[in-house]
């Protein structure tokens, strides 16, 4: 009875560390995907001379032009994906992108507004990293 009283005790105690861990491995298959987007938008500029933007933002449409295009493959695309990608125009003038990686809304709390970010330059922000 003790014995499982301990092990109870120390499964409670392991929890919360699993669960971020887990997410720490979630946030990485975003960021890996996020830099695979922005390499591939600058690919898309050197061919076409301007990027693959979203028509409105989050509709996922800058993605899919560079998946139609480059044959990337869409991540958006996954049904058993974690994240929401989308491409968005930063400035005009020098053209600039970001690419933006937004946990979908089933994700648990606290790590439900979690969204991680990466530039043309390649600097990729968000939290867990």
């Amino acid at each position: 009875m003790i014995a499982v009283i301990i092990l109870g005790l120390l499964v409670s105690l392991a929890m919360p560390i699993y669960n971020k861990i887990i997410e720490k491995t979630k946030a990485g298959e975003a960021v890996n995907n996020l830099r695979l987007i922005q390499v591939e938008e600058k690919r898309f500029f050197s061919r076409r001379g301007y990027f693959a933007y979203d028509e409105t933002p989050g509709d996922g449409k800058g993605i899919e032009l560079l998946n139609k295009e480059l044959s990337l493959e869409n991540p958006n695309k996954n049904p058993h994906r974690y994240f929401d990608y989308s491409v968005y125009q930063y400035s005009e003038n020098p053209p600039d992108f970001e690419v933006k990686a937004k946990r979908r809304n089933d994700a648990g709390l606290p790590y439900r507004n979690h969204e991680y970010i990466v530039h043309k330059d390649g600097i990729v922000t968000g939290p867990l990293l």
